[in-house]
This record gives structure tokens, C-alpha cells and sequence, in this order.
């Protein structure tokens, strides 16, 4: 983190004053303008931000917006201007129109950064040219029909505000956390203090800070994508396509991504057989305080698996094969299993691996938190791999009917998408803490993570459109889409790929979880908790010696340098790809001193050095949940504290304001009328639409099910006796 310095006071202008003036201080002339697509855009960095209270009137949700702030220029230095009200700021815009001389193919590209939720205030202010949203309420720009186009910097960057602000590379600009009290109502005639402005002014500031910089490193505006992911896509297209078209390279690519086309029916079939990351926890720990936790995880789990392991390298063939076949043949090809499982019960006591989400159908079963234990029927569709899993994990009395199949030639991926992937790797590794390479150290981690994201997104989405102040979600055919994706020219990954990486990575967490045995305690993706550490010792290093055999076989085939996989970090120690690691601040130690878990994305932990205690709860803030938990419960008793009443006395409560959860009500009708701010005073609110965002209490609960089943495995023989 850059050190904090003091700063004088901001300078900058109210929107009435250049309202008035009819013009803006900022000399367009010298600013460049780029062209795409017929388009053409500013090179300049501009950022539109707002803040707003939520409130309710005879318990009816509200909100309003009471200051505007925008920021133009490196860091804002060529204009910070803010207003109260939307009156002054649809004023302003015609004053940015004139300046700029904005019209539909000359546009000046404004950053929000969570563009989605000031969206919903100012959707209704203009008429749209063009909106391309990743889903309802989730916009990724939005273009006036006079030339002024709101884009998100958060879907860019991935980083909150506050962690935007620590990554600028050349600016020393902080997000000013706690300087705003959200809980106080405020209204546009609510006075604000300097320090208050400072705040709001700040936000702007880090945005046109990060453009600022993002031009500079992409050369211009044009160059810049709409999402993080973004960035490694049109790397690795250049990386297996070439930059000549009448290359070699490029048509031998070409012609492998011709080759490598679906269906719809096998599209569908796809769909249903990816599972994304499993995560999961031991039944008989959970409401257990554990002492003496280890976890262990792997180094790059997915690009490990993408680098090491066998693809779908053909287009996929339709088959009817019986169960026989696929026995003997299951690690020859890869294969899209259509199966119905008879008579399912779980052979392996500490953990159960078919989602009962990703079933077709399923009967008469009984679900360990998501997850079946057994059942009298499953119809489900999935990888080789994961039908190999399914045997290891489960008996099935009923025998096994194979409905139909896709079986697909297995092979390395390209060679040149290989080679960008690592070539990530080996920055992430290298340049991690070298003085002067922080910026080509993030650029190597982003894009390494967005690798896994890009080639398993799906082909297909709906079309989110804008119409008459709604927001419409249009489905598509599968056949138009499939035909479409089979054609792109500028294709260079095929879906199945994606299907596998995340079966892989699966199959290599379960490969733990089953030799760990008894001790095995929970599971997330790519990392594994569990007791008696130096018991496992001897699995973890026959493990990552197969690894580096896997490495050794790929790089031969791919001609790559075995180092590329192997890189040392600035201490000189190595780091395989794909390897176990240890997760412990001190050498030879358990990581936790105590571990408690209720269920998936549901634990506590106390570091076994330091002992700082942590709290790991989907939708729970831990940083204001465990300073709350520490004060009302004390350090010794906080983990008893971490419970669910049937399984503890009550459950636990974190309540509003330290919980860290937001509830959003979006306002889609036009709403008016008088509030009273903090300091007593009446104001007048009026939004042609917009979101109430308020503080709720978090319960942790278990469900029903999960409780009945936890207590009903808790009636059998002690579970080390088991095995």
C-alpha cells in the first residue's frame, strides 16, 4: 500500500458556476481523437460518480441522490466539478456537449466505476444510441444518441475502488474509507464539510487516475476493453492467430478452429455436463471446533490442468455406445456421458460428489447440503472424468444406462495458446516484490486468472436489451447461436475445453479428499483442510512427483523449456506448476490452531502463528463481522459463538451495520416528496428511477435438510470407527 500524504484542498468547480459560463476550462484541441468502427473517441480520461441516501417513507423504500462529482483529466487536474442536483447536471451535460462538440460519431467516454447502480438513476435522463449489458441491470456501456458514452471501470479493472487506488502504478491517490457515515440521511440541500467533498471528489480522482494509465499502457482509448477479461482475449487471439493473415500460422490456426465446431444438441449436452469448482465440507466436523488444521493447495490449479492434461482436439462424435464400451474406452477418448444411475448410495463416508443442481432428474434421494448421498434414480449428464469419480465414490446397485454420447480424439491445446498462458505464469512468479516491475507483475497475475475465465465462459447468452425505459432479456436460439459461434472468424477456443479444465481440476481435488481419508475436514476448488499433517506427508510428495512427470511429458511435447514450468520466485524458490503447497506462515506446522466449519463457504479459523482469528461466510464482511464477534464474545468463546441452533444453543446473529450484507430494492417508478437529513433539515427528492440500498442483519442458519441429515449420521458408530 502507497503511503498516505497530506494534500492540500482539492480545487474545484460547482456546476452552477461553469453553467453559467457556458464553457469549460479545458483546451479540446490538443486532445487526440481515435476511430473504430466509424466512431470516433476522445483520448481523455473522464469519470461521473454519485452519492446517495436510502431511506423509507411509511415503510416504503426510498432513495435520492444529493451530490454529483465529475472528473476530467489525469487524476481530474483538468476539472473536478460536483453538483446537487440532476437539473445541474443534465445543465452541465449540454455545456460537455457544446465544449466537446459530441454528436453520435464523435463520443467522450465517461468511466462509473459500478456503472449498474448509476444506471439505474439516470437510465430514464436520456435516449439511448446503444447498450450492451451482460445481464438485466448490468451494463457494460451505455451510449447516448449525442455522443457521451458511460462505460464501467469496475468490470475493467475487477478491483474495488479502494483496491484501485492501492494498484495505480504512478499515482498516490487512496480511497478515503469511513469519511462518509451512509447510515446519516442526507439530501441535495444537506450541507457537506471539506472533508466530505474530499471524499466524493476522491472517487473520481482514483477513475481518471486508472484511465489515465490504462491509456497510456494500450495505447489509446480505442484499445481499451469492456472487461477485464478482455485483455488476455485479444492477447491470446494474437498469440495463436499471428499479427499476418497470409501467414502460416494464422490459416493452420484457422483451420483447427474450423475443425472444431458442436452442435446444438451436443452444445446442450455440454451445458448440462460443466460444474464449475467443488467446495464442500466433511459432514462429521461440521459444528466441530477442530484443533490443529492444515491446508494445503494447489499452485495454478486450472492453468496447471490446462497446460498438463488431454482436450477435445476433434469435432465430437454422436454415439449409443453400452456401458461395457465406455468402461474399457473411458481414458481413450473424451466423452459427454447422457447416463441414468439405479440404486446410488455413497461408498465414501468424509464427502459426496454429484450436485443435485446439476442432476436432470433425481429421485427418492437424500442431500448432504447440496450434495447426494444416495438415491434410488439420478438422469445426469457428465465428462469421462467425472463418471470415473462417480465410480470411485459411489455403488450403484442398479447398474449404470448409458442414453447417448459425444466422444471426442484427445490432445495437448495449441501450442501457442500454451506458450501466453505461461508466459503469465512465469511473470506472476518472477516478478512478484521486484522493485520497479509491479506493473508487469499485475498484468502477469490478471491475466493468468482470466485465462480459466475466458475459456470456459459460455458461447451462448441471452440478448439483455434496452426498450422503452426496460430492461429485456431475449433469448436465443440455440441453433442461431451455435451457427454463429462455429463461424466466428476471430474464435480460438472451443468450448469443451472449458468443460474439461474445470472436470480435471475436480478430479485432482478429489484425488486428496479420497487419501485423505478420516482426516479430510473441507474443500474449496483447489485447496484441501485437514488433521494430522505429518500423516499425510508421504501422499502429498508422491503427488507432486507424478506432477512433475506430467510437466516433463508436456513441455517434451510442446518443445518448452522445462524451467518455463518450474520458474523461481526473487528468493530463488521454485515453484512447479500444479504442485500441493503447504498453506502455513511457520515451516512444519499446522496453518490453524482451530477450525470450525458449517458447511460450504461457512467457516472460522484462528492462525496457528499470529493467532488472528478470520471468518469465511458467502455474503458476510469479515472485516466488520469479526471485530463485532471479538468485542460481543471474546476471543475464547468466539467459536462457540459460530454455530446454528440445532446444532448450538442459538444462532448467530450479526446485526445490521457490522454484518457488511446490502440489501438492494430497485425503484423503477418515478417517486417524490420531502425527506428530513440528520441535521434536521427538510429537503425535496425527486428520481425517475433508482435503488434503496440498506444494512441487514445476517442469521446463520442451516437448512432443514441439512440439519436432518447431519443429526441423522450423527445416530451411527463413531466416524474414525468406520474406517
Amino acid at each position: 500500500m502507497k503511503n498516505s500524504t497530506p494534500q492540500p484542498p482539492l480545487q474545484y468547480y460547482r456546476a452552477e458556476q461553469l453553467n453559467r459560463m457556458d464553457k469549460l476550462p479545458i483546451d479540446v484541441k490538443n486532445i487526440k481523437q481515435y476511430a473504430k468502427k466509424k466512431i470516433s473517441y476522445y483520448n481523455y480520461p473522464v469519470s461521473f460518480d454519485i452519492e446517495t441516501s436510502s431511506f423509507r417513507v411509511d415503510g416504503e423504500p426510498k432513495a435520492t441522490m444529493y451530490i454529483w462529482q465529475m472528473g476530467f483529466g489525469d487524476e481530474g487536474k483538468d476539472l473536478l466539478v460536483v453538483g446537487r442536483t440532476w437539473e445541474e447536471w443534465l445543465q452541465f451535460l449540454r455545456v460537455v456537449r457544446k465544449h466537446f462538440h459530441l454528436k453520435i460519431d464523435r463520443v467522450l467516454v465517461c468511466y462509473c466505476h459500478n456503472l449498474a447502480y448509476e444506471a439505474q438513476f439516470i437510465r430514464k435522463f436520456f435516449e439511448w444510441q446503444k447498450v450492451f449489458a451482460l445481464d438485466k441491470r448490468e451494463p457494460l456501456y451505455m451510449r447516448t444518441k449525442w455522443g457521451l458514452e458511460f462505460r464501467c471501470s469496475l468490470k475493467l479493472s475487477g478491483y474495488k475502488l479502494e483496491t484501485l487506488a492501492e494498484n495505480l502504478l504512478h499515482h498516490n491517490i487512496q480511497k478515503m474509507v469511513g469519511d462518509l457515515d451512509y447510515s446519516k440521511i442526507r439530501h441535495s440541500k444537506t450541507p457537506l464539510t471539506e472533508k466530505e467533498m474530499g471524499y466524493c471528489l476522491n472517487d473520481v480522482r482514483v477513475v481518471c487516475a486508472y484511465i489515465s494509465e490504462r491509456l497510456e499502457i494500450d495505447g489509446n482509448i480505442t484499445k481499451i476493453p469492456l472487461t477485464k477479461t478482455g485483455y488476455v482475449r485479444n492477447a491470446c487471439k494474437v498469440a495463436c492467430y499471428g499479427t499476418d493473415h497470409k501467414a502460416n500460422q494464422f490459416y493452420k490456426y484457422r483451420e483447427l478452429m474450423q475443425a472444431l465446431t458442436v452442435t446444438p444438441h451436443e452444445y446442450n449436452l455440454l451445458r448440462c455436463a460443466f460444474m464449475g469448482g467443488f467446495t464442500h465440507a466433511n459432514s462429521f466436523y461440521v459444528g466441530d471446533i477442530l484443533n490443529d488444521v492444515t491446508s494445503c493447495d494447489f499452485c495454478s490449479s486450472y492453468p496447471f490442468v490446462m497446460f498438463s492434461e488431454l482436450y477435445p482436439m476433434s469435432k465430437g462424435e454422436l454415439c449409443y455406445p453400452d456401458v461395457e464400451e465406455v468402461y474399457k474406452k473411458l481414458f481413450t477418448y473424451a466423452w459427454v456421458l447422457d447416463i441414468e444411475l439405479y440404486g446410488v448410495e455413497s461408498k465414501v463416508l468424509q464427502e459426496d460428489f454429484l450436485s443435485f443442481s446439476r442432476c436432470v432428474e433425481c429421485k427418492n434421494y437424500v442431500l448432504n447440503n447440496g450434495r447426494i448421498n444416495k438415491a434410488d434414480y439420478i438422469h445426469v449428464v457428465v465428462t469421462s472424468i467425472d463418471f470415473d469419480i462417480i465410480l470411485k465414490t459411489y455403488r450403484v446397485s442398479g447398474g449404470v444406462r448409458i442414453l447417448q454420447a459425444y466422444k471426442y480424439f484427445l490432445g495437448y491445446l495449441p501450442t501457442d495458446f500454451i506458450n501466453e498462458m505461461l508466459s503469465y505464469y512465469t511473470g506472476k512468479t518472477t516478478l512478484k516484490g521486484v522493485q520497479g516491475k509491479e506493473q508487469e507483475y499485475l498484468y502477469s497475475k490478471e491475466q493468468l486468472n482470466s485465462c480459466f475465465g475466458m475459456i470456459c465462459t459460455s458461447p451462448i447468452r441471452p440478448n439483455i436489451l434496452y426498450k422503452n425505459n426496460e430492461w429485456i432479456s431475449e433469448r436465443v436460439e440455440i441453433e442461431k447461436g451455435v451457427a454463429k459461434y462455429n463461424n466466428n472468424p476471430n474464435r480460438f477456443t472451443f468450448y469443451p475445453w472449458g468443460v474439461w479444465v474445470t472436470a480435471y481440476a475436480r478430479r485432482n481435488l478429489w484425488d486428496g479428499i479420497l487419501n485423505l481419508g478420516a482426516d479430510y475436514v473441507y474443500s474449496d476448488t483447489d485447496s484441501v483442510k485437514f488433521l494430522n499433517y505429518k500423516d499425510h506427508t508421504e501422499y502429498f510428495t508422491t503427488y507432486n512427483e507424478k506432477v512433475m512427470e506430467k510437466l516433463q511429458k508436456a513441455c517434451d511435447f510442446h518443445k518448452i523449456p522445462f524451467e518455463t514450468v518450474t520458474p523461481k520466485t526473487i528468493k530463488g524458490v521454485q515453484k512447479p506448476l500444479g504442485v500441493w503447497e503447504y498453506e502455513s506462515t511457520t515451516p512444519n506446522t499446522p496453518t490453524y490452531s482451530r477450525f470450525k466449519t458449517l458447511g460450504a463457504k461457512r467457516y472460522m479459523v484462528e492462525d496457528y502463528t499470529t493467532h488472528d482469528i478470520s471468518l469465511t461466510v458467502s455474503g458476510l464482511n469479515k472485516k466488520s463481522a469479526i471485530p463485532y464477534l471479538l468485542n460481543e464474545f471474546g476471543k475464547e468463546k468466539i467459536f462457540d459463538a459460530f454455530k446454528d441452533d440445532e446444532l448450538g444453543v442459538d444462532n448467530m446473529i450479526i446485526p445490521q451495520g457490522f454484518s457488511g450484507r446490502m440489501v438492494s430494492t430497485y425503484i423503477d417508478d418515478e417517486i417524490e416528496g420531502e425527506v428530513i437529513d440528520y441535521l434536521g433539515n427538510v429537503g425535496f427528492y425527486r428520481e425517475q428511477s433508482c435503488v434503496n440500498l440498506e444494512n441487514s442483519t445476517y442469521t446463520l442458519s442451516l437448512s432443514k435438510d441439512y440439519i436432518k441429515f447431519l443429526m441423522g449420521i450423527r445416530t451411527q458408530l463413531d466416524y474414525n470407527d468406520l474406517y
